[in-house]
């Protein structure tokens, strides 16, 4: 298992158990080199706080290949995840935790009606 430590609280809503870690490491003079870096594999994610996410290293040694500084991502099972929405009506909550002001520009949806 490898305990990820944050300074500031892990603000992410969307991040769920189960959920695939990656990370990449930025380049020096800053962002990244899409042409050359491509995210290292983690593992799952099998718990997480306020302060610390914790991944199941199927990987042997890729915990001493996370550094602070690293840029963490992970994605959705998509065993789970596979299609977008079914049905006729949905229900959609969008929680900004700044407190800065925030505006959306757009959102949209994939609907597949579920009984035709």
């Amino acid at each position: 298992m490898i305990t990820l430590n944050y300074i500031n609280e892990v603000n992410n809503d969307s991040l769920q158990i189960g959920d695939i870690a990656y990370f990449i490491t930025p380049s020096p003079l800053g962002g990244f080199d899409q042409s050359t870096v491509v995210p290292i594999f983690l593992g799952p994610v099998m718990a997480f706080t306020e302060t610390t996410i914790t991944v199941d290293d199927i990987i042997p040694g890729a915990q001493g290949t996370i550094q602070a500084g690293d840029f963490l991502m992970f994605g959705k099972d998509t065993s789970a995840n596979v299609s977008g929405l079914v049905g006729y009506f949905a229900q959609v909550k969008i929680n900004n935790n700044s407190k800065e002001k925030a505006e959306i520009y757009c959102i949209s949806s994939e609907i597949t009606p579920s009984s035709k």
